[in-house]
């Protein structure tokens, strides 16, 4: 058996070991079902799982062990369920995967380093949370990610360089926060970044060059913040630019230049 699916039943719990023997599958889903607790023997002898979507269950935490059985997982898909906390353990061991997707929960906390042996990740969901702190210790490994999608939460706060290792991305999302300001060391060496997307925060002050590294950047969203005024170098190097969007602002002076 390579394929399972369960998806849309009334699943509530799954015994210990109940997957020991389906070493040879590689999809399977569980998703729309009441699934709650998911132990450190849930998933035990899935060593062959490449996509594993447990979307719209009830789950409330991840064991740290959980997924430890299924190293050679690409796709995980966790949206639309009841985590608060994210363990550094949570994905220890999946060094291959490639999507995971966490919206629609209820995460408070991600602990540093829950990322760190996810270098292949190409694009994280976390959008509709609870976060309120974002970190480069959440960030650092993500070498590899394109798309980092961040869209309501309660972060107020991006640590300078947060995204410094992730070069390759291409698109951020942090509509519907409540950042505060941008610092002239937040979106350092994206060079290869096409949409940023930022309205809907409680912006006041952008520092000068703040986007000076985004050579590329086409889409820029501002909208629906407190910005008062656009000085001369506030948009320094984004000679690409098709689309600004500022409507919703309180400016009063915009500097020729």
């Amino acid at each position: 058996l390579e394929k399972l699916s369960l998806a849309r039943n009334a699943l509530i719990e799954l015994e210990d070991d109940s997957f020991e023997s389906a070493k040879k599958l590689n999809t399977l889903d569980l998703s729309f079902n009441f699934l709650r607790n998911i132990t450190s023997r849930t998933f035990k002898g899935l060593v062959g799982l490449k996509t594993f979507n447990l979307k719209s269950n009830e789950i409330e935490s991840i064991h740290p062990n959980a997924f430890s059985s299924s190293t050679e997982l690409k796709s995980l898909y966790l949206e639309i369920n009841k985590i608060s906390f994210i363990f550094a353990q949570s994905f220890q061991n999946l060094s291959q995967l490639i999507e995971l997707t966490l919206d629609n929960n209820k995460i408070e906390h991600i602990e540093p380093g829950s990322f760190n042996n996810q270098k292949d990740l190409t694009r994280v969901e976390i959008s509709n949370n609870n976060l309120s702190l974002l970190g480069l210790v959440h960030t650092i490994n993500l070498r590899k990610i394109t798309s980092f999608i961040a869209f309501n939460n309660q972060i107020e706060l991006m640590d300078d360089f947060i995204f410094s290792q992730a070069t390759k991305l291409v698109e951020i999302n942090m509509v519907s926060n409540r950042i505060k300001y941008i610092s002239n060391q937040t979106f350092r060496g994206l060079i290869l970044l096409k949409n940023l997307a930022l309205g809907k925060n409680e912006i006041s002050h952008i520092e000068p060059n703040s986007f000076v590294d985004l050579k590329i950047l086409t889409q820029l969203d501002l909208s629906t913040n407190l910005i008062k005024q656009i000085n001369a170098n506030t948009l320094a190097g984004t000679s690409k630019i098709e689309s600004i969007t500022l409507s919703s602002n309180q400016i009063e002076f915009i500097e020729s230049g």
